[in-house]
């Protein structure tokens, strides 16, 4: 009732096959990625999402964390926390149950337990009463577009309402560089809300991965002090963690102050206009 789906499976002989969720009108993007042979996606941004917890935790390898998947669709995330984190539950919530039945048929790995809600995010938040270490925000349509009302000071008030108290939020930010005025804004309003946030751009890619921490300062030195290999991971899967830690812990993770850029209000929905200029 809400897109066009479809489900692309695609044997290359180069690499492994590939099994990716298009939503809408495809061009080179998809919403969910799954790789014969590996709980990761070959370096998308997905699988820098897996250090959320290491932030949340300061490092804590005995922490008992939960998270929060906003715009979840085929289950790429938990299929990495399941991975990685496998002792972390995961909860879902996508606007289409249509795209968590293919998930659950086409992208077989095993993902993270957890609940799962076929709702819109910013409703699920606003009538749920619980609490998350990590809330992640990976909601999009039409490969690029941002809901103006998940990306609001509103919104992410809500969020910061839903972490307990050191709990990180992490959203994946289309951008190519840090002046990019979608993530200024994004950034700019997130940063009205938490206390500190960071950036990193993914390397080799067009996101931007975006972390706030409620009340407590993000500790990212934590990412070079964690231990590798970690959870569950199998065969080379061992090396793609290692490897994507010390990316990772040698990034740089650019601090956010508050900037001229707009702040994103419901009442002022500017992420049209941003995305177009």
């Amino acid at each position: 009732p809400y897109q066009f789906l479809q489900v692309h499976e695609s044997e290359g002989s180069d690499r492994p096959a590939r099994t990716t969720l298009v939503i809408n009108e495809g061009l080179d993007s998809f919403h969910s990625l799954a790789i014969a042979g590996s709980a990761f996606t070959d370096g998308a941004y997905y699988d820098y999402h897996a250090v959320a917890p290491i932030l949340a935790s300061d490092g804590d390898p005995s922490a008992q964390l939960r998270a929060l998947s906003v715009g979840d669709a085929a289950g790429t995330l938990r299929q990495i926390y399941a991975a990685v984190h496998p002792g972390i539950s995961v909860d879902a919530v996508d606007i289409d149950a249509v795209t968590m039945a293919l998930g659950d048929e086409f992208f077989t790995m095993p993902k993270a337990s957890g609940k799962r809600y076929a709702i819109d995010g910013r409703v699920f938040l606003s009538q749920s009463r619980e609490r998350w270490d990590i809330i992640h925000v990976d909601a999009y349509a039409h490969q690029v577009y941002v809901p103006a009302h998940l990306a609001s000071r509103e919104f992410f008030q809500a969020a910061y309402d839903h972490l307990n108290k050191g709990g990180v939020l992490a959203c994946n930010v289309g951008a190519l560089s840090l002046d990019d005025a979608v993530l200024a804004a994004v950034a700019n309003t997130v940063r009205s809300v938490f206390e500190d946030v960071r950036i990193m751009l993914v390397p080799g890619s067009r996101n931007a991965l975006l972390v706030a921490r409620r009340e407590r300062p993000l500790v990212v030195e934590s990412l070079a002090a964690s231990n590798a290999p970690s959870g569950d991971l199998q065969g080379d899967d061992v090396g793609r963690w290692r490897s994507m830690l010390a990316t990772c812990a040698a990034a740089e993770w650019h601090e956010w102050t508050p900037q001229p850029a707009p702040i994103l209000c419901d009442d002022q929905p500017l992420l049209d206009e941003l995305l177009f200029a």
